[in-house]
């Protein structure tokens, strides 16, 4: 078994903790969360579209919300990007019955302003149960829609203009983030989608106060190393692709059975394991994954993992906690000349199983937020990610030269 510095993770842990005690999360109540029977086997589907921002994900959820006629469910942590707002108003205008529930402390007053001021036009309107007399989760931090009962996109990204760039065809490259989508066309995939989103709908609300407005673990204000401008463009741009072959999918949400379905996946992996995360976060949950990705790394199996440098706190207790488990050599940053931060949550294993999902390797997110993604065992489809993260580690920077390399790429101009 891997040496693992516990007594040093508890530290981390604790370093954690003080930094999300500033982001005012709400209480997390568990004896509320919804009773949602997961499938003791995963769904089948045969139909999928797969992309990734800043390249190409306008173009795949514009085209899926453009599709919608007749009922559309959004459920999105973060709502910041108004032309993603049009593109739910077009559905609606269209004859599309919309029901959307965003997180309160993840959207701007101004934007919660035109999201609540929707209700007046037919469409339903709900803050996410993460606050006020419905609150449940310390956070609701998932990013999923449900289009006509029949089609599902889930991703990493916010409705952020960062998150998902407004690139069209014929467009020049845009700085953003990297993140991940994919589109599943599966009524069954649709329907335990619905059934959560009902679920959590349906949280009765108990009275009392507006409760704490949370601020996303992803945006914590503090200084950022962020080039200003973008430097150049990337080598490589991805393109949406699709894929029509029978593949097993599994949902996975958070607290329920990411952790369960997860470690599961990285005990059985043979030949690699690719993280791409934001941070990796000691804490609860969290150090169990760290402690089987090393024990596999000690058995041959080769480890890369990628966080982002955007945010220097978590940036540098996620190099902490990777060295505590001896994994520090196998980090790199994403290089930020293309990029305005990795907000991905992604693992790969085996180049034959990804899960896309919200959920990140923090043990807010893993125990006490409402998380929502789908595990892949497709070894097309994994690759197609695998080979945006080979693209990205080939241009990422090592640990130990993370700073000096950005003030390079920056000529000194870090925001």
């Amino acid at each position: 078994m891997a040496q693992i510095d516990f007594a040093r993770l508890q530290e981390i842990a604790k370093k954690v903790d003080t930094l999300q005690q500033g982001q005012l999360l709400g209480k997390f109540n568990p004896g509320r969360i919804p009773k949602i029977t997961f499938p003791s086997a995963p769904l089948s589907c045969s139909a999928f579209e797969t992309a990734v921002s800043p390249d190409c994900t306008y173009r795949l959820i514009s085209a899926a919300l453009e599709e919608a006629k007749h009922t559309l469910l959004v459920y999105v942590y973060e709502i910041h990007a108004e032309y993603m707002v049009d593109l739910v108003k077009q559905a609606h205008a269209k004859g599309a019955k919309i029901r959307l529930m965003y997180d309160r402390g993840g959207t701007h007053a101004d934007e919660r302003d035109v999201l609540d001021a929707l209700d007046d036009t037919g469409f339903e309107i709900k803050p996410a149960p993460s606050s006020g007399g419905r609150g449940v989760f310390t956070v609701c931090h998932q990013k999923f829609v449900v289009i006509d009962g029949k089609t599902v996109v889930v991703e990493s990204a916010n409705w952020a203009e960062t998150s998902i760039p407004l690139i069209e065809n014929g467009d020049p490259f845009k700085k953003g983030n990297r993140e991940w989508m994919i589109r599943m066309d599966d009524a069954d995939i649709a329907k335990f989608f619905t059934t959560v989103f009902d679920a959590d709908w349906n949280i009765p609300d108990l009275g009392g106060p507006a409760g704490l407005v949370s601020v996303d673990e992803d945006d914590v204000a503090e200084s950022l190393m962020v080039p200003a401008e973008l430097v150049g463009h990337p080598k490589k741009m991805f393109d949406i692709d699709e894929f029509n072959s029978a593949t097993n999918v599994m949902p996975i949400f958070s607290p329920d059975n990411y952790f369960d379905v997860i470690s599961a996946l990285l005990e059985k992996a043979e030949k690699s394991i690719i993280l791409q995360q934001q941070y990796v976060l000691a804490g609860d949950k969290v150090d169990d994954l760290l402690q089987i990705v090393a024990d596999r790394r000690e058995k041959g199996v080769d480890v890369r993992i990628m966080a982002s440098a955007t945010f220097p706190k978590n940036w540098n207790l996620t190099v902490e906690t990777l060295d505590a488990v001896g994994l520090k050599d196998c980090l790199k940053a994403l290089n930020l000349k293309f990029f305005t931060h990795l907000h991905n949550k992604g693992v790969i294993v085996d180049r034959n199983h990804v899960a896309v999902s919200s959920t990140n390797w923090s043990a807010n997110s893993i125990t006490k937020a409402r998380e929502a993604g789908v595990l892949l065992t497709s070894k097309p489809i994994a690759e197609y990610y695998a080979g945006v993260f080979d693209e990205d580690w080939d241009e990422g920077i090592p640990a130990d030269d993370v700073k000096k390399k950005l003030v390079e790429i920056s000529g000194g101009r870090l925001v």
